[in-house]
């Protein structure tokens, strides 16, 4: 019987496979943010997310918020608001503090204040 003792030591490299390459170890951690400056002028430079969806204020990139769940920009207090609704409703990230996943980076440029509220006066998605 052969241990790997006997081996040789390139055989522990080698696979009857063929070439493997070498496996990476992977990180227990999720992928890392992107840095909220380039992310936040970004969002607020799509057609209507320089206001608050919600009471239509005016935004600034340092105290913009964003409901990730609406794709939609909000001010403070509207973010609040959203907040308290519970994440299940309204998942709200701050552009300014937060640092955004690239799923929610994505989100928030395919939607927008323009698209979600079009959206929603649809007859079809009214309110009975």
């Amino acid at each position: 019987m052969v241990t790997a003792m006997d081996a040789p030591k390139d055989a522990a490299q080698s696979c009857p496979h063929g070439e493997q390459p070498p496996l990476q170890p992977r990180s227990p951690f999720p992928p890392p943010a992107v840095p909220s400056t380039q992310v936040s002028a970004d969002i607020l430079s799509i057609a209507e997310n320089d206001r608050c969806f919600d009471c239509a204020a005016a935004l600034l990139p340092s105290d913009a918020w964003a409901s990730v769940s609406h794709g939609c920009t909000l001010c403070l207090a509207c973010a609040g608001l959203h907040r308290a609704l519970g994440v299940h409703l309204s998942f709200v990230r701050s552009l300014a503090l937060d640092g955004l996943k690239p799923l929610d980076i994505a989100a928030l440029r395919e939607g927008g204040n323009k698209r979600f509220r079009l959206f929603l006066e649809q007859p079809e998605h009214a309110v009975r």
